[in-house]
């Protein structure tokens, strides 16, 4: 048996198909047992719909005045012995007797106090022959207790002779004191009895039916498995032909990477500078967000961009735009920033618009500064990124134009603004994208902003240089957490004194 299970769940299609029959069986039981809890509570409400108009009946015709005499005659335990003993006491277990035999109680009815002094009920009178007059009745219901003067049914329970249902009713003084209570019982093992007996009727039914509908759709649903698993070989052969391309356009694309890096010129007198460093984090693995410079006789160049979408086709742009500035230095012009980004957003608009519809939107975003070797002066122009810098440790800002580079003709331009500053003492400049003001994160999940940003970078000055791209690094995937990324991001610093 043992075998024979182990080679049923090494197979795929047997494996599913013993799970189905196992399923179908587990469904069967669960439904067949909730019908017998139904069962159980529809004769539960049956059996109290019963008892309640017994005890109530029984308790309006008990006079309260007549039960109160008889308890202040005789007050204590065993006053009365016999149902004889007094024609009161005989006239209600005559009455209480009448009640049960007109309802065919197997049981006998019940009429008992609560006494407070010592949390038990106590006997009064019984519809039977026995007397417990005042007698303890010390394993009560709770609900007898907590629902004392009030009409009630009490669930199920068990004593040591039987299981049980009950109902109650109160006997009322005119001044509204709980003078007694009557109680009526069915022990109800021969109730339930049926109930399990029809249980397993159902049960068996149910379980030669489960046989059958499972011998019946044996053959089919064996057909059916059989053409899954042959579509699911498919499926992974295909799978297998997907993956092989994804890795074949991976492998393309990080080499593109290199390639897009490699366009950057490099700088070859970085002591120039006391600190220059970039911080890098493309969305995917290519990236529409680049650094671009280069050095001539008298100048550095150093600009951000950021272009329009990301992966392959931002980084395409971003190729395109590096080349476009690196011509505009092949004559050995010494161009102003502000000019610069004139004649690269004419060229660049103009080869966008020569290609296809979808393209004549797009463009970038860019900040260039130009930095003098021999004077103290930096010169800025800047489209859609401004410029945030830190002189002697103060924060200055330069509003940049606010129109992009290319994007067709939807932003009406007059031309690119050159800023020149002459500085002297330390400052730091930082040229960045909008891709960590942009990022959601935080507790609730909203964007950084650019305020918070730039009070991290001013928080960055006043930790060692080389730490100072960790530190923002790591606020920046503090604040990220699980989020997603939403855009390339790259940043830019440098600090001349």
């Amino acid at each position: 048996m043992a075998n024979i299970l182990k080679q049923i769940l090494e197979n795929k299609s047997a494996r599913i198909l013993f799970y189905f029959y196992l399923l179908i069986i587990l469904l069967s039981g669960f439904f067949i047992s909730i019908n017998y809890l139904k069962q159980k509570e529809q004769t539960t409400e049956f059996i109290h719909a019963g008892l309640k108009p017994i005890v109530n009946l029984t308790a309006v015709q008990i006079s309260a005045e007549k039960l109160a005499w008889l308890l202040e005659t005789f007050p204590k335990k065993d006053d009365l012995k016999d149902i004889h003993d007094d024609s009161l006491y005989l006239d209600l277990n005559m009455l209480m007797l009448h009640s049960a035999q007109i309802e065919k109680l197997k049981s006998p009815m019940y009429l008992i106090r609560y006494n407070e002094s010592k949390d038990i009920f106590e006997y009064i009178v019984r519809s039977d022959a026995k007397v417990y007059y005042l007698h303890e009745y010390t394993k009560f219901p709770k609900e007898l207790r907590e629902n004392y003067g009030k009409s009630g049914t009490i669930p199920l329970y068990t004593t040591e002779n039987g299981t049980w249902l009950s109902a109650y009713a109160p006997i009322k003084s005119k001044d509204g004191r709980v003078l007694g209570v009557v109680e009526a019982d069915v022990n109800v093992q021969s109730y339930f009895a049926h109930v399990r007996q029809d249980f397993r009727r159902t049960l068996l039914y149910s379980f030669i039916g489960i046989l059958v509908i499972a011998l019946i759709l044996l053959p089919i649903i064996r057909k059916m498995l059989k053409r899954e698993e042959k579509k699911t070989q498919e499926l992974l052969e295909q799978k297998h032909l997907v993956d092989e391309y994804s890795r074949e356009v991976q492998a393309s694309v990080r080499y593109a990477s290199s390639l897009q890096k490699a366009i950057v010129k490099p700088f070859n007198h970085l002591d120039f500078f006391t600190f220059f460093d970039l911080l890098y984090q493309p969305r995917d693995i290519v990236s529409g967000d680049f650094r671009w410079t280069t050095e001539t006789k008298n100048y550095f160049y150093i600009a951000v961009g950021d272009c329009t979408g990301h992966g392959v086709p931002g980084a395409m742009l971003s190729v395109i735009g590096s080349t476009m500035l690196n011509n505009l230095f092949k004559s050995g012009k010494e161009l102003s920033p502000g000019v610069i980004l004139e004649e690269f957003d004419e060229e660049f608009t103009s080869y966008i618009n020569s290609g296809s519809e979808s393209l004549r939107m797009d463009g970038m975003d860019i900040s260039l500064i130009r930095i003098c070797k021999k004077e103290k002066i930096i010169e800025y122009s800047g489209a859609f990124i401004d410029l945030v810098y830190f002189h002697n440790d103060e924060m200055q800002f330069i509003r940049s134009d606010r129109y992009p580079i290319g994007g067709s003709n939807a932003y009406p331009k007059s031309g690119f603004t050159n800023h020149v500053l002459e500085l002297e003492g330390k400052s730091n400049f930082f040229l960045f994208s909008d891709g960590f003001q942009d990022q959601f994160g935080g507790e609730r999940d909203k964007k950084l902003g650019r305020k918070a940003f730039i009070e991290w970078l001013k928080e960055s000055l006043q930790v060692p240089d080389k730490e100072r791209m960790s530190f923002i690094e790591k606020k920046m995937k503090q604040h990220q957490g699980e989020s997603f990324q939403v855009d390339d991001r790259i940043l830019v610093v440098l600090e001349i004194n």
